[in-house]
């Protein structure tokens, strides 16, 4: 866990001028007041942290793609974009075979483009939007809109410059209530929080 370190202005005052006695009450009520400052900020961090899980999980369950890659860490887009790329030949001309060609067309149909040229031409946020549009067909969506998910509790640990953050969450379906828990790592990027990872475990029934 995350640890602040304590301030060493106390004890520079340890002793009164006048009397040369210890004035403990100065001095413990100059370190909570100096200790109070970085608590102050490590709550703040986890608010931050907090209501950038909460919009991203928002944005989620209402399928608002946009904001999905936005709050998405530009190396995580990269990693999603590269994976895509490496099934793809570097133009329509070094397809091998008959049967490859039928599973690029497969796969380019899906982010509705025609060439591989024309994918390496997008950014990888570009490319991931058009990934997620392909997963979210008009029968999942209308499956959503039964489900309603409710965040019970948020727990965030930062370690090594990342946050790990874990979500408890009930998720109501046709009458029948899951518990689940969604895990995220988030990092700074240029003064602002983004999602590296989101994991969700297999939800169970609530008794």
């Amino acid at each position: 866990m995350h640890r602040f370190p304590l301030s060493h202005s106390a004890p520079a005052i340890l002793l009164n001028s006048e009397s040369g006695r210890p004035k403990v009450v100065r001095i413990m009520m100059l370190w909570f007041a100096v200790a109070a400052i970085p608590c102050a900020a490590c709550a703040q961090e986890s608010e931050n942290v907090e209501r950038l899980v909460r919009a991203y999980f928002a944005a989620y369950q209402k399928r608002d793609w946009e904001a999905v890659v936005d709050m998405t860490h530009p190396e995580s887009l990269k990693e999603r974009a590269d994976a895509i790329l490496e099934k793809l030949p570097q133009n329509s001309a070094d397809i091998p075979d008959a049967r490859r060609a039928a599973g690029i067309k497969e796969l380019l149909a899906g982010l509705a483009l025609e060439t591989p040229e024309a994918v390496r031409k997008l950014t990888p946020g570009e490319l991931y939007l058009r990934i997620l549009r392909k997963r979210s067909t008009p029968k999942t969506a209308n499956a959503m809109k039964d489900v309603k998910t409710e965040i019970k509790n948020v727990s965030i640990v930062k370690t090594a410059g990342r946050y790990y953050v874990e979500v408890d969450e009930v998720t109501e379906n046709r009458g029948k209530a899951f518990t689940g828990k969604t895990h995220f790592v988030v990092a700074e990027l240029e003064g602002a929080l983004k999602v590296v990872s989101m994991k969700r475990r297999s939800p169970t029934i609530r008794p």
